[in-house]
């Protein structure tokens, strides 16, 4: 009878340790999946950070080539010679 009781004791302690193992792997497991995750969305967003900064770079150098082409070629970018801006009148016509 002794027997029989430390015999199911021993197998519910080794059931509660498989139990509590699993659990423990599984949470690791999880872990470590959302800390690559995480680390995949942190290189994604460098890249399309890096990705923007080239493009405003390339923008800011094209808009200083046209304005050097501009200024080069005589245009007058002042704001002395131009039109005002409502310069003509606009009708409106009535039906």
């Amino acid at each position: 009878m002794t027997f029989t009781i430390v015999i199911v004791i021993i197998i519910i302690v080794v059931v509660i340790a498989i139990v509590v193992t699993a659990i423990v792997v599984i949470v690791i497991v999880v872990i470590a999946i959302v800390a690559i995750a995480i680390v995949i969305i942190v290189v994604l967003l460098n890249v399309v950070v890096v990705v923007l900064l080239i493009a405003s770079v390339v923008f800011a150098t094209g808009t200083l080539q046209l304005l050097q082409q501009a200024l080069e070629s005589g245009n007058d970018l002042s704001l002395e010679n131009q039109p005002p801006v409502n310069a003509g009148r606009m009708r409106i016509r009535t039906v």
